[in-house]
């Protein structure tokens, strides 16, 4: 479970952001398996270099959750 810090940089509104996160082994993989089942990637995949790729996804029913593969 992720929760973000208050920021001016950031749309979503207090309250509002808990995120459940998914760790996977392969981000791009994952994607592509996504999309392939309805899932809409939000911006792409994000990198925090040698720490973690990210993504936002939104499923087929509109339930957003974020996916991550780390760096080990």
């Amino acid at each position: 479970l992720g929760i973000a810090q208050m920021s001016s940089k950031e749309t979503v509104q207090p309250g509002t952001n808990a995120i459940l996160t998914m760790t996977v082994d392969n981000i791009s993989q994952a994607m592509e398996e996504l999309k392939k089942k309805g899932a809409v990637i939000e911006g792409g995949i994000m990198e925090i270099p040698h720490v973690v790729k990210l993504m936002m996804v939104r499923d087929a029913d509109g339930n957003r959750f974020q996916v991550v593969e780390t760096f080990h």
